[in-house]
């Protein structure tokens, strides 16, 4: 019987400036230094000795201005070469005025740069408790869901707020860049155990190997020996080793048969994706039971007992009557 049927039951080089115009036996010319040094632009054009009143024509570098873009990667006709363009036809002391209003600019954004741009070390102390909680809740028989978006992430992110002395503190919160590297480490610790979980239920079924390579064996364990092998791929971080339970039993009981079901049928939701099919019949499991604790026991009892007929009987007293917690902080390192 398939747990669905138990489920239905209930992203240039520089150039020089043109020659300055040499106006020195030009009559028009100022006498005053004064007037000369204050009030004529030493880059503005001077009159034409040919035309007496016309000014000189500057000197056209468009194309020039082009082909520096394209050195530089600009695209043609981009913002930026229009922007080169357009710089090219002011004067020098424009030129001049336009750099430094950039360089300003620059200091300004230079200014503003903060720690949000470097490294982020997470604290020790807080990344033994990401690392503890992922493996915790992940082996726990009361996880509600692996991968729904306000699943286990934000599970340990709310008991770390409650305890800021490891370090997840209300600064650190504010800062995105911190705040979102936490985050990350918490998801890389997770998909780890998860992967990791998944393997070895796939090996207590007889196969071996890695990934896609494994083949089936005959060589199955007893869901005590899944239990207390998962149990033991925890002791990095765990300060003492936990003992099974038989809820614990009958979640991984029931973990068991998801993959056996996905395996068996590659085209079903589990087939594609595990733990979202894992998740999905757990919500299934939890709607056609209303929620009742009771009617659900009975639902992972029956699965547990399907498990034991298939894989071997099970020595119940090497088992814990304590119920387990994934947040016991005397288990951590």
């Amino acid at each position: 019987m398939r747990i669905s049927d138990l489920v239905a039951r209930e992203s240039p080089p520089g150039t020089s400036s043109p020659p300055a115009f040499d106006d020195r036996n030009n009559p028009r010319r100022s006498s005053s230094p004064a007037l000369s040094d204050n009030n004529q632009d030493e880059d503005e054009e001077l009159p034409s000795i040919a035309s007496g009143t016309r000014k000189r024509q500057l000197k056209d570098y468009t194309n020039f201005s082009k082909q520096a873009s394209r050195n530089v990667r600009l695209k043609v006709g981009s913002d930026g070469e229009k922007a080169v363009v357009r710089f090219s036809k002011l004067s020098a002391t424009a030129q001049r005025i336009t750099i430094y209003a950039s360089l300003q600019a620059l200091t300004s954004q230079m200014d503003t740069v903060s720690a949000s741009n470097l490294v982020y070390d997470i604290p020790s102390q807080l990344v033994s408790r990401i690392d503890c909680y992922a493996f915790t809740l992940v082996i726990s028989p009361t996880c509600s869901s692996y991968i729904a978006k306000r699943g286990l992430l934000c599970i340990i992110l709310a008991h770390l707020e409650k305890n800021p002395q490891w370090g997840y503190t209300t600064a650190v919160k504010a800062e995105k860049h911190k705040h979102d590297t936490i985050v990350k480490r918490i998801q890389k610790a997770l998909t780890t155990r998860r992967n990791s979980v998944k393997t070895f239920i796939k090996t207590s079924l007889g196969y071996a190997g890695r990934g896609t390579t494994m083949l089936k064996t005959n060589n199955t364990w007893d869901v005590v020996e899944l239990c207390n092998t998962v149990i033991a791929s925890g002791d990095n971080v765990m300060s003492s080793r936990v003992t099974p339970t038989l809820p614990m039993l009958a979640w991984f009981a029931f973990l068991r048969q998801i993959l056996t079901e996905a395996i068996s049928d590659p085209q079903s939701l589990a087939g594609k994706d595990f733990w979202a099919g894992v998740d999905n019949t757990l919500c299934q499991i939890r709607d056609t039971r209303d929620g009742d604790p009771v009617r659900i026991s009975k639902v992972f009892t029956t699965i547990l007992d399907r498990d034991i007929t298939a894989y071997g009987e099970i020595d119940r007293t090497a088992l814990s009557s304590e119920e387990f917690s994934a947040f016991d902080d005397s288990l951590d390192n």
